[in-house]
């Protein structure tokens, strides 16, 4: 089974950083770690959400090459601040690093098999990915994800 993803729910999630940020500052971060903390409350938000692992195979996918889409990267680039391809990747994979490879730049070399579903970043459409999630993935089990 390949798992569906919500890019509404990438896109609210990567929001802690490419539209929070915004609200605090002029420019965007340099170095990136001024994010830590924007990031922390994102991996707080994913798992109270129950998100985090398909976040991961989401940033996984989007960083490893399986999205190919260049309006793909213009939706997640946020509502404040218009990141283009390279610098929302380079955001993504220093996120990628904090939450998941415990600060060391991650090697993405394979990507996983998942079906992108285009669901709006509205409230009721996040609520029906909340609701949805498993019933597009039943009996998901991280384990039998399988990559390419």
């Amino acid at each position: 089974m390949v798992p569906k993803i919500s890019l509404g729910m990438i896109q609210d999630c990567l929001g802690y950083v490419t539209t929070v940020w915004f609200g605090k500052h002029d420019l965007s971060a340099d170095p990136m770690s001024e994010y830590d903390s924007d990031i922390e409350d994102m991996r707080r938000y994913a798992i109270r959400r129950d998100n985090l692992i398909y976040l991961k195979l989401g940033f996984e996918y989007i960083l490893g090459g399986g999205a190919f889409e260049d309006r793909l990267y213009e939706q997640l680039s946020g509502e404040c601040w218009d990141f283009d391809k390279e610098e929302l990747l380079e955001i993504m994979m220093y996120i990628y690093s904090v939450i998941w490879s415990e600060g060391k730049k991650p090697e993405i070399n394979r990507v996983p098999k998942i079906d992108l579903i285009h669901m709006s970043r509205t409230s009721s459409a996040l609520s029906e990915w909340d609701v949805k999630k498993y019933e597009f993935n039943p009996g998901f089990d991280e384990s039998k994800i399988e990559y390419v």
